[in-house]
């Protein structure tokens, strides 16, 4: 970047110029402003840039869970991101409210643990709605652990959370999760090291106007094998299923007239037999009466059946299906 010379650096150069000398102090490393000493075997990794397929993947997993929860819950359910960050891991443990509920799971292809914080308040406040409360009572977080029903319950909200990730990542890379463990104590889930980058996806879980943020720390190395997947923007709507416009595909497809014939079998005849023919006049073909015929959809071999009457209706009955064939068996051998 360019540095512009102040109004006193420039008049100290023109009488320089004048003077004919110039008066040139040197500056020692720790008078420059903004420098710092940097070790090179330190661990820390230069990240920079948004990513915003990540971005997209956040928003479309908050999406995903408000929906889910709600109907679960049977209640309006707000489930919003409250950001992206990038810090170190030390600096993020320093930032979880005590106690909390914090869930080891593992990114099985990726091979990496990550952190789902649950604040302790948030989780008092879905026991109480799960068992039918308002959520409104008063209950005592220091010097208590969660008791059975309230880790029964936090583990229902992790597996319903799990399988919601999964699916707002599976557009762009299968991500299966693995619940581990459970604990309460920050300094019990050291999934890097304090120095290491990860990333800190925020959210806010609110319930009828209560809410508590929610967090999911993902180490930087855990993501590094696909990080050029989420530096690279795409449009979430191509990935999205249209169910609606396949279903009336189908039915148009349906309503396709086509032209269905019954192979019943060849012979040869000369041109004088033929002739001779009368009324009544009987032929065999190539084909036995036992032998199943075979059927043709727009001249393709299709199904094999055998003919009788239905209703006093000539009819056909499908006996199999037949393999639809290849581009090469389709082409026919040339003549001489």
């Amino acid at each position: 970047m360019a540095q512009f010379l102040s109004q006193d650096e420039v008049n100290a150069l023109l009488r320089g110029v004048v003077n004919g000398e110039i008066d040139v102090q040197s500056q020692t490393p720790e008078e420059i402003k903004g420098a710092r000493p940097y070790s090179l075997a330190s661990q820390e990794r230069v990240i920079r840039g948004r990513m915003p397929t990540l971005e997209i993947i956040n928003e479309r997993f908050s999406r995903f869970f408000q929906v889910s929860f709600s109907a679960s819950l049977r209640k309006m359910v707000e489930f919003s991101s409250l950001g992206i960050e990038m810090v170190k891991f030390g600096d993020f443990l320093k930032k979880i409210p005590l106690p909390s509920n914090i869930n080891i799971l593992r990114l099985e292809d990726l091979r990496k643990n990550f952190l789902l914080i649950i604040d302790a308040r948030l989780l008092y406040l879905l026991v109480d709605h799960v068992l039918g409360g308002s959520g409104r009572g008063q209950v005592k977080v220091e010097g208590r652990d969660f008791s059975p029903i309230e880790a029964r319950i936090s583990r229902n909200v992790v597996d319903q959370l799990s399988g919601d990730f999964e699916k707002a990542w599976a557009p762009v890379h299968p991500m299966p999760v693995t619940y581990i463990r459970s604990e309460i104590n920050p300094q019990f889930v050291p999934i890097v090291a304090p120095t290491e980058m990860v990333i800190v996806m925020s959210y806010m879980l609110e319930i009828e106007g209560q809410g508590r943020p929610l967090y999911i720390c993902i180490p930087y190395s855990a993501i590094e094998p696909i990080k050029e997947k989420l530096y690279t923007g795409f449009q979430s709507d191509q990935f999205e299923i249209d169910t609606r416009w396949i279903h009336r595909l189908e039915e148009r497809i349906a309503e396709v007239p086509l032209e269905l014939e019954v192979y019943l079998g060849q012979t040869v005849f000369t041109i004088r037999e033929i002739l001779d023919w009368q009324i009544g006049t009987v032929f065999s073909l190539d084909r036995y009466p036992s032998e199943p015929v075979d059927i043709r959809v727009e001249g393709v071999l299709r199904f094999r059946g055998r003919p009788g009457l239905f209703r006093n209706n000539r009819a056909i009955r499908i006996e199999c299906r037949v393999p639809p064939p290849t581009s090469f068996e389709e082409e026919e051998p040339n003549t001489p």
